[in-house]
């Protein structure tokens, strides 16, 4: 075939064979008769720099094409090979730079486009495509890890008795995952033909010679239904197997790797009554407690709404949203730097404007001192941290004048962190590389830490206050014990992208990392304190995107939620230190609405009697929204112990500050969690097995308790003792006499 004049990127066969369509470096689309060795059809495709591919829709006449614009847009286009001179439809994405590969299936005309090196896939709906052909986006599956390669599986190999509809598969770097797409149905026990028309056979309608002479013909078609499937081709015989193989893992909706299901929310408050994508790993692996997690925004009459003035400027280092039991605190736009605190407990609407802090300078960070819930420290672009006092009850006016002043940094100081055992003992970073630790009760400057050569971007404590580790501009992760020494102890390179990062301990010497490379692939990494120096133990791959994510770690069930600005989405993982894998899947939460932060709550305000074992309030532009994480359990009316582990005590310091600076150690106090009269799910009677829907009460044994067991061994044993007392049952019996005998 002649007409190329550049590299061929992409091609695709026309269902019935007789034509081929194919994208070039050269940014052409074409339409080929290869038999006749010639051109139909060709037209600018995309005008972007990288790949592009183009997929026939069947046998139809449409073309579907991905590719890129001139200002590096992600878009696709939709063609007619019968006018082919301008795209029916041109849609643009996002700005990603994954090349989109276009899937399509032709009996449910479900479309899919699935970037490469992200993590999600699009599913598009085609519809109306004899007289006005149009898409609509249904869903995004939002998986772990990055794609390298996907395909569609035949439809023959579906669990069609599970109302499974699509399966594609998913190559990443380190595994091959299947990810299902179900409808949801009352009843599974039919075949529901509404959803699967006759499909193809997979057998060749010609051979080589008879379609190079110019014979064409259609591929037959079979139907899916399991019982016409003996009185059809032998390919399909095949099928009845493997429908038994999968339908119980298709209807059980229960995967044993890799995040479990994810069903995408429309527009509305309703579900999407569509396919429901679901992802099982093709090898078994180990998962985590949490991996189904029930996760939902609470009513809106719990919702804290009418929020204006919300400050979108904070700079990136800051988390820009922070919590306790009480009230929450965001940043205002507007002179002077402003802080609103907001009481939790009146939900609804607020006033058209709301009192607030003053600092006085642009904030540059904020936070609530963990052992009081009035005070919040604030960092201002000249040099102060002012610590700030909101009287019972909250703020009724504006306070600009605070009880202290923390004054020793020459420039902007952009973080701040409270010690997590000590009370009044906070840490401050500032432009002109000095680190701070601080005596808030005096407000004396104790300790000053050196050996920072770029700005710090992210700092943390460790659980029981020892050790305090920065990560700086020059991706540098640095280890302290400033009772011991001002230089670090332990140096090690962290991640490689420029945009910064944020860093958690999820132990006293596991150390958390979240950051990118390069390519701004966002990704999770798990640091030895003791080994900075020998790398990450592991790094866990995540998508593609600018935004930092930012990290909360809940130390009772080792759960990591991660969130951005800007983004829909709160990933969740639990965290195993002591072995591989060291990151397991939970499934991720997402709204329609984006959201500019979010904070969570301490665990002693989770309702332990519903399985909640976290609680978080998401910032939008407008309003604040609690959300509560769930966990599905079989006996929700027991204290599930195994999961609720006894939990710090809120606001309750183990240490002064002059105990701390003198050398002390000490833990907060803990206590548990179990409601009263609440039996522990330890201690429950062992649960009877649960019937089998279709089995009969022969196959079933029945299940007694100790007490029946008990009480059945005594009756069992009197009845013998019983039996020994009575007369036989020939003596009893009467004899004969000699003259009834019969001669």
């Amino acid at each position: 075939l002649s007409p190329h004049s550049d590299v061929v990127q992409s091609m695709s066969w026309r269902g019935d064979g007789t034509t081929l369509a194919t994208s070039a470096k050269d940014k052409k689309i074409r339409l080929l008769d290869p038999r006749a060795n010639s051109c139909i059809a060709e037209v600018d495709g995309h005008r972007g720099v990288k790949e592009s591919k183009v997929l026939f829709l069947g046998d139809s006449d449409y073309v579907i094409s991905t590719g890129f614009s001139t200002s590096r847009q992600r878009e696709f286009a939709l063609w007619d090979a019968r006018e082919f001179s301008k795209p029916l439809t041109r849609s643009t994405l996002d700005s990603s730079t994954g090349v989109l590969i276009p899937l399509y299936d032709e009996d449910t005309r479900m479309l899919f486009l699935a970037g490469k090196a992200e993590s999600n896939i699009r599913y598009l709906d085609l519809t109306d495509l004899e007289k006005r052909p149009h898409y609509v986006e249904a869903s995004v599956f939002r998986g772990s890890d990055q794609t390298k390669g996907v395909c569609l599986q035949p439809k023959r190999s579906l669990a069609v008795m599970g109302c499974e509809v699509a399966r594609i598969l998913q190559l990443t770097e380190k595994a091959l995952f299947a990810i299902s797409y179900l409808i949801q149905r009352k009843s599974y026990r039919e075949f529901h033909d509404d959803l699967y028309p006759d499909t193809l056979c997979g057998q060749p309608a010609l051979g080589a010679d008879a379609w190079f002479s110019g014979e064409n013909k259609k591929i037959a078609r079979v139907s899916l239904d399991p019982s016409k499937q003996a009185s059809q081709s032998p390919a399909s015989s095949v099928q009845k197997q493997r429908q038994d193989e999968t339908r119980a893992d298709s209807r059980e909706l229960s995967p044993t790797a890799a995040g479990g299901y994810v069903t995408e929310k429309a527009s509305s408050p309703t579900e999407v009554m569509g396919p429901v994508p679901v992802i099982r790993s093709v090898g078994g692996v180990r998962t985590s407690r949490f991996r189904h997690s029930n996760v939902k925004v609470v009513h809106r009459s719990r919702h804290i709404e009418g929020l204006t003035g919300l400050s979108v400027s904070v700079p990136s280092d800051c988390n820009s949203f922070h919590c306790n039991d009480v009230r929450a605190a965001l940043p205002l736009s507007g002179p002077g730097g402003q802080v609103a605190v907001i009481e939790l407990n009146k939900t609804g609407r607020l006033p058209k404007s709301i009192p607030f802090l003053q600092n006085t300078a642009t904030v540059m960070d904020f936070c609530f001192d963990p052992f009081d819930r009035n005070v919040v420290a604030i960092a201002g672009d000249d040099g102060k941290v002012k610590i700030f006092r909101v009287p019972d009850g909250g703020l009724t006016d504006i306070i600009k004048t605070p009880t202290i002043v923390l004054q020793g940094h020459y420039e902007k100081v952009n973080i701040i962190q409270y010690h997590p055992t000590a009370q009044n003992v906070i840490a401050t970073a500032g432009f002109d590389l000095a680190l701070i630790l601080w005596d808030v009760s005096t407000g004396e400057e104790k300790i000053r830490l050196q050996g920072h050569e770029e700005q710090v971007f992210a700092m943390a404590w460790s659980p029981d206050g020892r050790r305090f580790v920065t990560y700086s501009r020059d991706k540098k992760l640095r280890v302290f014990e400033p009772r011991r020494q001002t230089s670090p102890i332990q140096e090690g390179l962290g991640p490689e992208g420029s945009r910064g990062g944020r860093i958690l301990f999820v132990s006293n010497t596991m150390l958390l990392v979240s950051g990118s490379d390069k390519q701004s692939n966002r990704h999770l990494s798990l640091y030895n304190t003791d080994e900075l120096a020998a790398g990450p133990i592991t790094v866990r791959n995540i998508d593609t995107a600018p935004s930092i994510l930012v990290p909360h770690f809940d130390p009772d069930t080792n759960v990591v939620f991660l969130s951005a600005k800007g983004e829909n989405i709160i990933f969740a993982f639990e965290v195993c230190v002591d072995e591989a894998p060291y990151f397991l899947d939970i499934s991720p939460f997402s709204t329609t609405m984006p959201q500019q932060a979010v904070a969570f709550l301490p665990k002693l305000v989770c309702n332990v009697r519903e399985v909640e074992y976290a609680r978080a309030l998401r910032l939008t532009k407008a309003a604040i929204e609690p959300v509560e994480f769930k966990v599905p359990r079989s006996r929700p009316q027991y204290f599930q112990d195994d999961i609720f582990p006894d939990t710090r005590v809120f606001c309750e310091p183990a240490l002064s500050s002059s105990e701390w600076f003198s050398g002390k150690n000490s833990e907060c106090r803990k206590v548990s969690l179990k409601p009263e009269g609440m039996k522990t799910l330890s201690e429950a009677p062992k649960e009877a097995p649960a019937a089998k829907k279709y089995g009969t009460p022969v196959d079933e044994p029945k299940f007694k308790t100790d007490q029946e067991k008990k009480e059945e061994l005594m009756s069992a044993m009197v009845g013998r003792m019983a039996e020994k007392e009575d007369p036989l049952p020939q003596d009893e019996m009467e004899g004969v006499d000699e003259d009834e005998w019969d001669d």
